[in-house]
């Protein structure tokens, strides 16, 4: 793909929002403008959004292309998918709609990057702020809310297995890869005011099952705007349902990853099948989960005869996996 970074904001009624948003990326410097793109993805939005977008970029100068991605499918994984597919540079950046980038954010991003080409996808810090002063229990939570260091030191997180969504930077034409060889969302993402959460967990495993690694580095830094209305108990409560709706299902990639890291006897073997048929079925029967039909063409994300990070011996895994029909 062509050197470049595309910027990917996704959108359902942001008005509020974007428009400090979008000020923070016209703001960013150390950058090649011809090799940067910011691509909105308005995702059903029924308030103003796209035009404040546009007229706020217009008068920042528009200091690189703005491109306007309708994705009439509603959740955040949709649209980040529409996002991905039409991004036209080798490395894209999920930048939420309250995120404001530091000024040398997408500079750094791309050096680091660029120096090591084993890294799938790069995570940085988030800074809370908000229009009200944060609640007590915040500051214990706030990890929850993409804020803060995701490690005490800059490196290696791939044992972690997941970066947070705010400002992930990923490798384009490996994302896309994974999508087109049959990986579908089972974590949907946000939904509008439903929290439905681990679509970015979903992405890391899928960037680890293909052989990359997952990499942190602090001097990443946004700003992540927290809107009062998220800052209630209530909404705190129910966020956390949904991080642990989604965790049941990123256990199964949990058990893939557990055993392709550590070979096991035949013996062995049959205990973690068994474990994974036990989280799927419970998945499917009792939850209701619609479980989507998955194509694990594991061959076609290795273009570059890139060592096969799952080996054979664990193709049943994936072999079990794609025979699941919608629910």
């Amino acid at each position: 793909m062509i050197e470049g970074i595309s910027v990917i904001v996704c959108c359902y009624n942001s008005a509020e929002l974007i428009a400090e948003t979008l000020s923070c990326l016209a703001a960013q410097e150390g950058i090649d403008v011809n090799a940067t793109e910011l691509l909105l993805v308005n995702n059903n939005s029924s308030d103003d959004t796209v035009n404040i977008a546009q007229k706020t970029w217009q008068d920042a100068g528009s200091p690189y292309p703005l491109h306007i991605i309708d994705e009439s499918e509603p959740g955040l994984s949709n649209a980040r998918k529409a996002g991905i597919r039409n991004a036209k540079f080798y490395l894209s950046v999920f930048c939420d709609d309250d995120n404001r980038l530091q000024e040398d954010f997408l500079k750094i991003a791309v050096q680091v990057m660029r120096r090591d080409p084993d890294i799938g996808a790069l995570g940085g810090k988030g800074i809370a702020t908000s229009s009200i002063e944060f609640p007590k229990w915040f500051d214990e939570k706030k990890g929850s809310y993409a804020v803060g260091e995701q490690a005490t030191v800059s490196g290696d997180l791939s044992e972690r297995r997941y970066l947070w969504g705010a400002g992930l930077v990923l490798r384009t034409q490996l994302f896309k890869g994974i999508l087109d060889a049959g990986f579908d969302f089972w974590c949907g993402g946000r939904k509008g005011d439903q929290l439905t959460a681990g679509d970015d967990s979903e992405i890391c495993r899928w960037i680890l099952l293909a052989g990359y690694k997952l990499w942190y580095d602090d001097r990443l830094v946004y700003k992540h705007y927290i809107h009062p209305k998220r800052l209630t108990t209530e909404y705190f409560e129910g966020m956390m349902q949904g991080f642990l709706a989604g965790n049941k299902l990123i256990n199964i990639y949990d058990i893939a990853l557990d055993n392709i890291a550590n070979p096991q006897s035949n013996i062995s073997k049959f205990f973690m099948s068994l474990k994974l048929w036990t989280n799927v079925l419970w998945y499917y029967f009792k939850d209701k989960h619609k479980l989507f039909h998955y194509r694990f063409e594991l061959q076609q994300l290795y273009p570059n005869n890139r060592a096969l990070v799952v080996k054979p011996q664990y193709q049943m895994i994936f072999d079990g996996l794609k025979n699941l029909k919608k629910n």
